[in-house]
């Protein structure tokens, strides 16, 4: 099963104005996350994939592979999808750019749910904290019994109120990572999705990239 992993890189990013190459312990965060992914032995390429010539420029310069993508996309699944266009793969990871704490076994974790050819899209969650649960930025899944995704970016602090026939479990993604079969619809959501609890938890994301 060959797999690559592509982080979506935009420098536009409003919240925190060029978020990606800002500089963490003298590294821009770009490259953290790159080479905390490229620790993992399983993946055949890492790739970042971004809008920003500026970008592209400082991962050539130290080294780390990038692709330049459309601008217009409007997610960054959307630049995996273009990637996944370009570069030949069994599996692609979508690996959140704001990410730094990514580790090699968060992707083992998540590959080795997809070795299961049934499971089109697979994604990382570690049980939702108190605090999250009512919080809309916090970005959280339910999912059954059996870990599989029955609702995404849900908000109800009583997922059962909501679906009162399935046996619920509130959980938080963790946005730090997804992957997809080559197969896989990228562009629009995939139901149900099999999730992993990965440990120790992971820290909170939910942002675009």
């Amino acid at each position: 099963m060959k797999a690559i992993a592509v982080i979506p890189a935009r420098l536009a990013s409003t919240r925190l104005p060029r978020k990606m190459l800002r500089e963490i312990d003298g590294r821009p965060l770009v490259g953290v996350v790159y080479e905390a992914v490229r620790a993992s032995t399983l993946l055949a390429e890492v790739i970042v994939a971004t809008d920003s010539a500026e970008i592209v420029e400082v991962c050539r310069e130290h080294g780390w592979q990038a692709l330049m993508t459309s601008p217009a996309h409007r997610s960054g699944t959307e630049r995996v999808h273009e990637v996944s266009s370009l570069v030949s793969a069994d599996v692609y990871i979508n690996v959140q750019g704001d990410e730094p704490l990514a580790r090699a076994e968060h992707i083992a974790r998540l590959l080795g749910v997809m070795k299961d050819p049934e499971v089109q899209v697979g994604t990382l969650m570690t049980p939702a904290a108190e605090m999250d649960i009512p919080n809309p930025n916090a970005v959280k899944v339910v999912a059954d019994a059996n870990g599989r995704a029955q609702a995404h970016r849900c908000t109800a602090r009583r997922p059962h109120e909501r679906w009162s026939e399935l046996r619920l479990l509130l959980s938080k993604r963790a946005n730090l990572a997804a992957a997809y079969q080559s197969s896989a619809p990228l562009l629009r959501p995939v139901l149900p999705t099999r999730a992993l609890r990965p440990t120790p938890p992971l820290s909170r994301a939910g942002r675009r990239s």
